[in-house]
C-alpha cells in the first residue's frame, strides 16, 4: 500500500484526499509535477482508519480487495458497515453494457471518464508516480465513486424487495465469500501428486501405443510417427482421415486451417461401435485419444496446478476468488484457480475432488441458498 484515498460527503458534495504511505522519488516527474515526498507512516495511518472507521458507513466498490488490505494491515473491519456499491450496481443491472467495474458505471451513470491506472505504466512502480498526479487520480476514484453510490442508492430505494435482497443478503454474502477465500479449501497435496504421477504414466503409455500401432502403416511413407502431435488438430485431420483414412470427415468442409474438425465430439462419434464413419482401428485410436485428452487436462489443469498451489501455502490450502456477482443468473463464479470445472460425472473427475479435504473435526458440505 503506497497510499490511500479518502472521501466524505460535506455539505450535499463529495470531497476528497489523498494521504502518501510509501511513494518514491525518481527522475522521471515532469518538471510541472510537485514531486515533494512527505509518507505518512503505514502503521500509524491503520490506527487512525480503525478509529475513524469503526461504526460508520463505509462506501467501498468491490469491498473484498479492500478487505484483503485491511486484514494485511491488521485493520478489523468487521467494526465498519461496509456499503460494497458492486453487488448494489450489479443488483440493479445484472448484464450492464461495458460491465459494473467503477470506471463504467462513472463512463455510464455520471457521463464522466474516469482516468486508467494504466496511465502510470511509465513507472517501473506506482510508488514512483509523482504524488499530486497519483494523488488526483486516487481522488478522483473516491469522489466518483460517492457519486455513483448516490446514484445507485437512490435507484435502489424505489424497489422495496430488491433493497430487502440487497440489504439482507448480498451485503452479508460478499462478506462470507471473502472469509471463504481467506480461509481457503485443504488439499490433499500428495494424493494429488500421486494421481499426477499415475495420470502421466498412463498417458506416456497411451502415447506409445497408438505410435506403435501407426508404425507399420507409415513404414513407407515419409510421416515420422515419432514426431506426429496428437494434441494438434491439423496433423490428426491429415493423418487419420486424409493419409490412413481410418475416419470420415463429419463435416461438409473443412476448417479454416484447411482440415477436418477433430474435436472430441467428433472422436466421440468415430470410437462408437456401432457407426460407420471409421474403421476398426479408428475406433480403437479414438477411444484412445479421447482418454489421452482426458488425462492430459486432468493432470496439467488440475493434479499439477493444485498440488503446487496447496504445496505453497503453510497450510495447504487453495485461496480461490469466489464472486457471488460472476454471473447475470446469480450463480457464483470461481476464479484463481477456477474449481467449478472439475468434472463431477466421471470416475477421475471425482478423484480430484476428493482431494479437497476438510479440517480436522469438521466435514465439507454441498449446499445452495434461494434466490
Amino acid at each position: 500500500m503506497f497510499g490511500c484515498s479518502i472521501a466524505v460527503k460535506k455539505a450535499n458534495k463529495w470531497v476528497g484526499w489523498y494521504i502518501s504511505l510509501a511513494h518514491k522519488s525518481n527522475d522521471q516527474a515532469d518538471m510541472f509535477d510537485n514531486n515533494a515526498i512527505e509518507n505518512v507512516d503505514t502503521t500509524l495511518l491503520c490506527v487512525e482508519l480503525q478509529k475513524l472507521f469503526s461504526g460508520k458507513n463505509v462506501i467501498i466498490h468491490n469491498s473484498q480487495f479492500e478487505r484483503g488490505v485491511f486484514k494485511n494491515h491488521n485493520i478489523d473491519y468487521t467494526t465498519f458497515n461496509i456499503i460494497d456499491t458492486l453487488p448494489l450496481a450489479w443488483l440493479l443491472d445484472p448484464e450492464r453494457d461495458g460491465g459494473n467495474g467503477l470506471k463504467n458505471l462513472s463512463k455510464t451513470l455520471l457521463k464522466y471518464q474516469m482516468t486508467e491506472f494504466s496511465a502510470f505504466k511509465q513507472f517501473k512502480d506506482p510508488c514512483y508516480a509523482p504524488v499530486s498526479s497519483m494523488g488526483l487520480y486516487a481522488i478522483d476514484d473516491v469522489v466518483c465513486l460517492g457519486k455513483i453510490y448516490d446514484k445507485l442508492y437512490t435507484q435502489l430505494l424505489k424497489d422495496q424487495r430488491m433493497s430487502k435482497i440487497y440489504h439482507e443478503i448480498y451485503l452479508e454474502l460478499v462478506n462470507i465469500a471473502f472469509d471463504m477465500h481467506y480461509e481457503g479449501i485443504r488439499v490433499d497435496v500428495d494424493k494429488l501428486n500421486s494421481l499426477a504421477t499415475i495420470w502421466k504414466t498412463e498417458s506416456i503409455e497411451t502415447d506409445t501405443d497408438i505410435r506403435n500401432k501407426l508404425r507399420p502403416m507409415l513404414i513407407d511413407s515419409d510421416i515420422n510417427v515419432d514426431k506426429i502431435n496428437f494434441g494438434s488438430s491439423k496433423q490428426l485431420s491429415d493423418l487419420f482421415i486424409d493419409t490412413l483414412q481410418i475416419w470420415k470427415p463429419l463435416e461438409d468442409k473443412r476448417g479454416g486451417n484447411d482440415s477436418w474438425s477433430t474435436a472430441t465430439d467428433n472422436l466421440k462419434t468415430w470410437s462408437k461401435t456401432d457407426n460407420k464413419k471409421s474403421t476398426p482401428l479408428g475406433k480403437d485410436i479414438a477411444t484412445q485419444l479421447l482418454r489421452y485428452r482426458e488425462i492430459s487436462k486432468l493432470t496439467t489443469t488440475y493434479a499439477e496446478p493444485l498440488a503446487i498451489l496447496g504445496a505453497n501455502d503453510l497450510n495447504q490450502r487453495i485461496h480461490c476468488s469466489l464472486n457471488p456477482m460472476g454471473t447475470a443468473t446469480g450463480r457464483f463464479s470461481c476464479t484463481n484457480p477456477n474449481l467449478q470445472t472439475i468434472p463431477s460425472k466421471s470416475k477421475d473427475g471425482k478423484l480430484i475432488r476428493e482431494c479437497f479435504i476438510a479440517k480436522q473435526g469438521y466435514k465439507l458440505i454441498g449446499c445452495d441458498y434461494s434466490q
